[in-house]
Parts: structure tokens; C-alpha cells; sequence
């Protein structure tokens, strides 16, 4: 009899920077630099909330 089956999840999301992005993170508040578009902040931060929604739910414990 075979033991049981495990599933291992993998994330839809590589790690890293977003395709074609060149920030590494989504940063609000850092300074801004001179190659750096407003197109990629918005992958940056698209990409930060994609994480965000695939995190587990947080238990609230209050």
C-alpha cells in the first residue's frame, strides 16, 4: 500500500522584480531616482499587492 500523497503548492509568482520592472520593492517613501519610471513603481507596487493577496489570512487573536 503506498503511503500517502503529498501536494507541495508552488506560487504563481517568481520571485524578484516584476517582468520588465526595475525596482526591486515597492518603497513609497524613497527618493526618487533619475532611470526609474512611474511605470515601473506601478509594476513594483502591483506586484507587492500580488504577494500580499496570496499570504495566508492573518488570525485575529484580540
Amino acid at each position: 500500500k503506498p503511503g500517502p500523497v503529498r501536494f507541495r503548492r508552488f506560487s504563481p509568482l517568481r520571485r524578484g522584480r516584476p517582468p520588465g520592472g526595475r525596482l526591486p520593492r515597492f518603497d513609497p517613501d524613497a527618493p526618487k531616482r533619475k532611470n526609474i519610471r512611474e511605470v515601473d513603481e506601478i509594476l513594483a507596487h502591483a506586484n507587492a499587492m500580488a504577494f500580499y493577496a496570496l499570504e495566508p489570512p492573518r488570525r485575529d487573536t484580540s
